[in-house]
């Protein structure tokens, strides 16, 4: 695009020679292709889009031009730069006229350019101004909504908080009920949960040492005196939470304890009956479940460790879950905890060894001999069979999973006798693996 004759102080008076044929402006940057073929001159910027619109010839007489051949024309330009032009900030006061290659100068320094400038950013400073008021307004009418819903939550608060009195004042009724049911039940004793024994043979569970000091502070504010319960003042109760008993655990493990772990330090043992009641009325878990075992040396204790069995039911071929039982402990006992905690008819229920997951020896027949007896060793599936409705047991399809134990890293196992006199089932698990392998024809 070319100067508007508007821009030049005798705009009219200029010759039609100075002005762009394609355009019809005065020359702006004006170029010729210096005789290659004419000598027809125009804007730089008219000529350029010209030849981009894909035709290459000469807006006038129509010559093939070339964009290589293109260059400024000199004395064209040189004759504008002498004409007379005003301020392009004639508009906001300017009255300054100069020669066109003067004007850039000129307006560097405009002092209307610069008042222009000013009052743009004025402009723009009121906008945002006026932005921000609103903006304001809006704030405003928002916080106004939000004290009016401060207002309707603080009441509701208050209404709440005369609920929670409430539930208080039965939640210790509810206490005192469960205190008197611990105290006649024999579980409690002198204000803590009791434990006689521990017998050899029988279950009991541990119990995280935090929790029970924290649910030992709750519970205090009722004080058991010769089966009289007085309740204390609330604030001296603090609600002690769901009982977390992975902190004894090995990480990302559900039945493995941390090595080094003590009763008195890191948990107390409770009976089943008392942890059940717990679990029941706190939640939480999980449930760590330890057989007590009298040693040689006729000492008592609870055994920590045992051996991990993987314990799979007729219902449920494809989720086992994890069981920690003592190697001495009896089938027939090992039993009655399955049943117990799977709350099963232990009539109904027959147990078997199901290493490789196959049926590989039914041991209920044998309820006086221990888990070490019958050669279970650590990691040892045993599958629980419950009878039909109808008497009969279930169809449980064999399944050959060698190949799945040969292409697995080895699992951690113990309590694996080296070998046995005579019998496949009695050999160790290196060997019976080998066996079955060789008999399913596994390499």
């Amino acid at each position: 695009m070319g100067i508007g004759i508007e821009e030049f102080v005798a705009g009219e008076s200029i010759s039609d020679s100075l002005r762009c044929p394609i355009c019809r402006d005065v020359f702006n940057e004006p170029v010729f292709c210096g005789g290659r073929p004419c000598q027809c001159v125009f804007c730089r910027s008219c000529l350029a889009e010209h030849l981009r619109r894909g035709d290459a010839r000469c807006p006038i007489d129509r010559l093939p031009m070339q964009e290589n051949h293109i260059s400024r024309h000199l004395f064209v330009k040189g004759v504008i730069d002498e004409l007379l032009v005003f301020c392009r900030h004639r508009d906001s006061g300017c009255c300054w006229t100069g020669k066109l290659e003067s004007r850039n100068h000129h307006e560097a320094t405009c002092p209307a350019r610069k008042v222009q400038v000013l009052t743009d950013e004025v402009v723009q400073l009121q906008t945002e101004a006026h932005a921000l008021e609103t903006r304001v307004e809006c704030l405003s009418s928002q916080l106004l909504e939000k004290s009016t819903q401060i207002h309707v939550l603080s009441s509701s608060a208050k209404e709440h908080q005369n609920v929670i009195y409430t539930l208080e004042s039965k939640l210790s009724q509810q206490y005192r009920q469960v205190w008197e049911e611990l105290w006649l039940s024999g579980e409690m004793k002198n204000g803590e949960l009791a434990r006689v024994g521990p017998h050899a043979g029988y279950d009991y569970c541990l119990l995280n040492l935090d929790w029970y000091a924290r649910w030992h502070r709750w519970i205090n504010g009722f004080v058991a005196c010769l089966g009289t319960l007085v309740d204390r003042s609330s604030h001296e109760r603090v609600w002690p939470g769901s009982i977390d008993n992975s902190v004894l655990l090995e990480p990302d493990d559900v039945a493995v304890l941390r090595q080094g772990i003590c009763e008195g330090q890191d948990f107390v043992v409770v009976s089943v009956k008392a942890w059940k009641l717990l679990q029941t009325w706190y939640g939480g878990g999980p449930t760590l479940r330890r057989r007590a075992v009298c040693f040689l040396s006729g000492c008592v204790e609870i055994e920590l460790y045992g051996i991990r069995l993987q314990i799979f039911t007729s219902a449920s071929l494809h989720v086992p879950f994890t069981m920690v039982e003592s190697s001495t402990a009896t089938v027939g006992a090992f039993k009655m905890r399955v049943c117990d905690e799977l709350e099963l008819d232990p009539s109904k229920v027959r147990v078997w060894d199901y290493f490789n997951r196959r049926k590989y020896e039914e041991i209920t027949a044998f309820e006086s001999k221990t888990l070490e007896a019958c050669h279970l060793f650590d990691g040892n599936p045993v599958l629980i069979e419950h009878q039909c409705e109808d008497g009969s047991w279930p169809s449980i399809p064999e399944q050959q999973l060698l190949r799945h134990y040969f292409s697995q890293p080895p699992q951690p196992y113990a309590n694996v006798r080296p070998e046995f006199p005579t019998g496949h089932r009695d050999r160790s698990l290196p060997q019976r693996l080998t066996l079955a392998a060789a008999s399913a024809g596994v390499a």
